[in-house]
């Protein structure tokens, strides 16, 4: 018997899938279209997430590493900066040892990493502040002024105040050799006052201050109050820089009861700068008396004294 294009044996044929289409199945109940799952995607993405736990597996080892790693740089560190304030520790009390005048607010200031530098032999460069700086003289048998003390006494030393100083290429170990120093420093008043005495033993007592300050290129001027036969007399003086890196105390006027006096002038015989115990108007502070190693680069009056730059080449720090 003939039959019909819609039998079931032709629709059942008709469902049948040839190679290379989709596989797919029906919830049950859900209508055309909706529920329909593909059994070929449902495989795909099994095997993804079967890879995708692969991965995390291989990774783990990996992470693990990395961590064991930043650990181990971070204990490194800590002991590379244990090891850094150590040495820097050390190298502070050089520096007081090399300089025992130093006061006890000193601080030192260096560059970079010192661990590298101190296994090197010594420090690139280093800073200094303090307040103050007690230095022996340069030459014994000469004190602070430069000018030799009867009987060749052993000299007092130089007393430097707000000393501000920088040494480059510093060996750290004695006598603590240094390429290159440059310190800025100040002489006080009372120390100016025993130079200018100790230069002219036979003078009156002195009081010595600022009379006009230091502004650029001018070093200012420096006055000197005494008492000379009972009257009172004042000496303006003027400082600079020696020909040797010393310092020149140049006496530019005399003013007696307010009237200036002719400094080749004489008094009752006797010249004018005798009474003040000068023979003649410079009074010389000798680079020899100076820090050893050391000389002078610049000089102004301020109000605390007599600012100073000292400097010098291959200078050995214990010796100063």
């Amino acid at each position: 018997p003939r039959r019909c294009q819609g039998s079931p044996r032709r629709r059942r044929a008709g469902l049948n899938m040839t190679d290379g289409e989709s596989r797919a199945t029906r919830a049950p109940g859900a209508p055309d279209g909706e529920g329909v799952v593909d059994a070929d995607n449902h495989a795909g993405a099994d095997g993804a997430r079967q890879q995708d736990r692969e991965r995390r597996r291989r990774r783990r080892p990996r992470r693990i590493a990395a961590v064991a790693v930043l650990v181990s740089a971070l204990v490194v560190g800590g002991a590379g900066a244990g090891g850094e304030l150590y040495t820097r520790s050390r190298v502070e009390a050089a520096v007081h040892q090399a300089l025992p005048g130093l006061s006890a607010d000193a601080e030192v200031g260096t560059d970079g990493l010192l661990l590298p530098q101190v296994l090197g032999g010594g420090l690139d460069s280093l800073t200094l502040t303090a307040s103050r700086l007690d230095l022996s003289a340069g030459v014994s048998g000469r004190g602070s002024s430069g000018v030799s003390r009867p009987g060749g006494s052993e000299p007092d030393g130089l007393t430097l105040l707000d000393v501000d100083a920088d040494v480059r290429t510093v060996g750290l170990s004695a006598p603590f050799p240094a390429g290159r120093v440059d310190v800025a420093a100040s002489l006080g008043w009372d120390r100016l006052t025993d130079m200018v005495a100790a230069s002219a033993s036979g003078a009156p007592a002195l009081t010595v201050q600022a009379g006009t300050l230091g502004s650029g290129d001018d070093p200012g001027t420096v006055t000197a109050s005494t008492t000379v036969l009972g009257v009172d007399a004042r000496v303006t003086i003027v400082p600079s820089i020696a020909d040797d890196g010393g310092l020149l105390l140049t006496v530019t006027s005399i003013t007696v009861r307010g009237a200036d006096v002719d400094l080749g002038s004489t008094f009752m015989g006797r010249p004018v700068l005798s009474y003040l115990g000068l023979e003649s108007t410079e009074i010389s502070v000798d680079a020899d008396s100076l820090p050893r190693g050391l000389s002078l680069s610049r000089v102004a009056v301020t109000d605390g004294g007599l600012r100073v730059t000292l400097s010098g080449s291959d200078v050995e720090l214990a010796g100063l």
